[in-house]
């Protein structure tokens, strides 16, 4: 599950609030394609290697008016007794071929903590020493070509080979994008 919070921030205490479930995948409502659609120069043009991109989610949330926002990632949204979130910081792609690997940046706000809904509303955290976590995600019919963003930007349906497979060339990008943080 993936839900927007507003975030207010004062020194190193983030005061979150939940808004509503919001939609990460998808050509049409994805906050994925929106962002892009925002930060693609229009005069790229796709190399032998596709187009490489980075979405910051504090700069780039603005820019589609979701300021004070931060996309939280709901990892056991049906567990019960248990609270796992987590901010999605940055996203780092690689568009080829028609489709589109992606590392995801996260910080751990809570991992496994006992709670239930409540706790998920509201709640203040001290980003001082999160827990930087990586997570792989890829959409299948979806990539940039020419500026332009084409197929449905859907992550496959959920089964064992959900895994992102990374040529090389597209892991040593991911290996950077990592010194960058």
């Amino acid at each position: 599950m993936y839900y927007i919070y507003n975030v207010e921030k004062k020194d190193h205490i983030c005061s979150y609030s939940f808004i509503d479930e919001i939609k990460l995948f998808g050509s049409v409502n994805g906050i994925i394609v929106k962002i892009l659609q925002k930060i693609i120069p229009k005069n790229q043009n796709e190399e032998n290697d596709g187009y490489k991109w980075k979405i910051n989610m504090e700069t780039d949330l603005p820019k589609i008016d979701l300021l004070k926002k931060a996309i939280l990632i709901d990892l056991k949204p049906n567990a019960e007794n248990n609270v796992s979130l987590y901010e999605i910081k940055n996203i780092f792609g690689h568009s080829k071929s028609g489709w589109t690997p992606m590392m995801f940046h996260l910080k751990a706000l809570m991992v496994d903590e006992q709670g239930g809904w409540e706790q998920k509303k509201q709640f203040n955290i001290n980003d001082m020493n999160l827990d930087n976590i990586f997570t792989f995600h890829h959409v299948y019919d979806g990539s940039i070509k020419n500026g332009d963003i084409i197929g449905r930007w859907i992550p496959p349906r959920p089964s064992s080979t959900n895994s992102a497979l990374l040529w090389e060339e597209t892991m040593d990008y991911f290996i950077e994008c990592k010194k960058q943080i």
